[in-house]
């Protein structure tokens, strides 16, 4: 069993994890960091101070949020999926500042900024 960075949750949801494979269990955030809780194998489970968190790239599609990426201070990329992601990404907020989360840019605005260079 992998015990937690957090004393108090603020937010847990499901979630997935896509590391290499799907892996599926639930998000913590908590006064400490950000931890995902592997379902099936528990050594899979990911815990992130907040201090770690560089950067969270959202991914967003019309006015959905599909995925959101944790770019760490180590340079390690997760990416995730979860149920309730707005949510997700208004806690993180609180506690890693709104200059960390970045939106992806869209397809659209890829094309658009090639073609006018």
């Amino acid at each position: 069993m992998v015990e937690s960075i957090n004393t108090q949750l603020e937010l847990t949801v499901t979630a997935t994890l896509f590391l290499g494979t799907q892996q599926y269990g639930k998000i913590q955030l908590g006064e400490q960091g950000f931890e995902f809780i592997n379902k099936q194998a528990q050594r899979n489970s990911v815990q992130i101070p907040w201090t770690d968190i560089e950067q969270v790239i959202t991914e967003v599609a019309g006015k959905k949020v599909k995925r959101y990426t944790i770019q760490t201070t180590r340079n390690v990329r997760y990416v995730f999926a979860s149920k309730d992601a707005k949510e997700v990404l208004r806690t993180m907020r609180d506690h890693i500042g709104a200059e960390k989360l970045v939106r992806a840019p869209s397809l659209k605005s890829m094309i658009k900024h090639i073609f006018t260079k």
